[in-house]
């Protein structure tokens, strides 16, 4: 019998991963190969502890799906993270590094786990938002914490190149979705980032190509705060189907 391993973040992330493969998959990919998966398999082992019946997997699934705030990427300290990542080497790993108890696991051992999770997280959301910019121009509008206190701004937002021009900076980051709009929330030295990103719609693209797409705080909100101009990215509707 085939086992998916997975465990619930405080803010709703489900991640899943194989046992017989060592795959993990992250809320990018679960839309496309959850059910799949489980068709593969007759029940769901949570880190060894329960065995949840098919039926009620599905309806711990249904009720992430209602969740109106989906986190995207996040790489903000977690406490309830790392105990799970401890959970999981060790229930992988104890008997061959001799292990008894997750707190016998080394910082370091853990860390490059979470690390590599990480990594693979954000190459998911990364290929997500290439595809997306490849057929749309955004605008990224918010304010960037400074010594000084915060500072309004915005760009116009092409490809996942100009994304990071922003956020570059910022040492931690999350990328979440309430109610269809897209927004980023991101920490670093001076304070905190906090920006949203709409899609301009044709009408918008004209005004922002009439006024030559201008770093201009006046055409910003004209943009973003009109539907005539702009629209919600709705990003968790579109690649998870939540």
């Amino acid at each position: 019998m085939r086992h998916l391993y997975y465990y619930y973040k405080n803010d709703g992330t489900l991640v899943v991963r194989y046992k017989d493969d060592d795959r993990r998959i992250t809320m990018n990919y679960l839309y496309y190969s959850l059910k799949e998966a489980l068709q593969n398999s007759d029940a769901i082992t949570a880190y060894g502890t329960s065995i949840l019946p098919f039926k009620n997997y599905l309806k711990e699934f249904n009720d992430v799906k209602k969740d109106k705030e989906i986190t995207i990427y996040d790489n903000f300290y977690d406490p309830d993270r790392e105990n799970d990542t401890r959970k999981y080497l060790f229930d992988d790993f104890a008997e061959e590094h001799g292990w008894n108890s997750p707190d016998d696991i080394p910082d370091k051992q853990v860390w490059n786990e979470i690390d590599a999770q990480d990594r693979i997280q954000w190459d998911d959301v990364r290929n997500e938002l290439d595809a997306m910019f490849e057929k749309n121009v955004y605008l990224l509008t918010g304010t960037c914490g400074r010594w000084n206190g915060p500072v309004q701004g915005g760009k116009f937002i092409r490809s996942v190149g100009d994304l990071l021009s922003c956020m570059d900076h910022l040492d931690y980051i999350r990328i979440y979705d309430k109610n269809g709009h897209l927004y980023i929330h991101g920490s670093h030295h001076d304070g905190d980032d906090d920006y949203e990103l709409k899609r301009l719609t044709h009408k918008g693209y004209e005004l922002a190509d009439l006024n030559y797409f201008a770093c201009d705080r006046q055409l910003h909100t004209a943009i973003m705060n009109c539907n005539f101009y702009s629209a919600l990215p709705r990003y968790a509707q579109k690649v998870y189907g939540l």
